[in-house]
């Protein structure tokens, strides 16, 4: 049952993402995935993804650069020693 919600879900979320379209004519019901709506997608997360690791990545470096550089002040000897 689980499976099932989670299967409608992504579904769901699927065709309010416009990359799933469901179509009736003639009696006839027709599902499209618009792969190129679905590429171009997951693309944009991806480089969003990349910059979020970049900016991660920086901050990090950031915070070490300071760190090391006030144990430098902290332990280097004062022009008065």
């Amino acid at each position: 049952m689980k499976a099932i919600l989670i299967i409608g879900v992504a579904v769901l979320l699927m065709v309010v993402g416009g990359w799933v379209t469901v179509t009736n004519t003639d009696g006839s019901t027709t599902v499209t995935l618009d792969k190129d709506e679905v590429k171009a997608d997951t693309a944009e997360a991806v480089k969003k993804g990349e910059d979020l690791v970049d900016g991660a990545v920086q901050e990090g470096r950031d915070l070490i650069d300071r760190a090391t550089e006030k144990d430098k002040n902290e332990t280097s000897p004062t022009a008065e020693e």
